[in-house]
């Protein structure tokens, strides 16, 4: 599977050091592996002396982070259906934890095509994403 996947991380990888100049900012590349977020890549920037680092090993919650909402928005409708089942966990004060607001949100994102989050994971971090369908 590594060998299958290295061309397209790779590639990602080359077009996330040169946004990351362009934006200014550490750069992230998640994937689905069944219904857990992975990070696959991750490009930090040099621009500031403070900034957030993202730890690899970590899974993130797939309901509460940018790159999460746009998995669920853009992904297979399966991925939608334990969101109906359970109140969900509380990170921040910011956290959506009521199913229907979840989906709401998840609604607005396919409609927009970008997903951000204001610290709902983590409080002061903010995450923005948008799916990438060329890798």
């Amino acid at each position: 599977m590594r060998q299958i996947a290295r061309p397209g991380i790779e590639s990602a990888h080359q077009r996330m050091q040169a946004s990351t100049w362009d934006v200014g900012e550490s750069l992230h590349l998640s994937l689905l592996e069944k219904d857990s977020l992975l990070t696959a890549l991750v490009v930090e920037t040099t621009c500031h002396n403070v900034r957030v680092s993202l730890d690899p090993s970590e899974i993130p919650p797939i309901d509460a982070t940018a790159s999460g909402l746009c998995v669920l928005s853009f992904g297979l409708p399966y991925l939608l259906d334990p969101l109906a089942q359970e109140e969900h966990t509380r990170y921040t004060n910011t956290t959506l934890t009521d199913p229907t607001e979840i989906k709401e949100l998840v609604a607005t994102v396919s409609q927009t095509g970008w997903a951000n989050s204001n610290g709902s994971y983590e409080n002061g971090v903010y995450g923005y994403a948008a799916p990438n369908i060329w890798i």
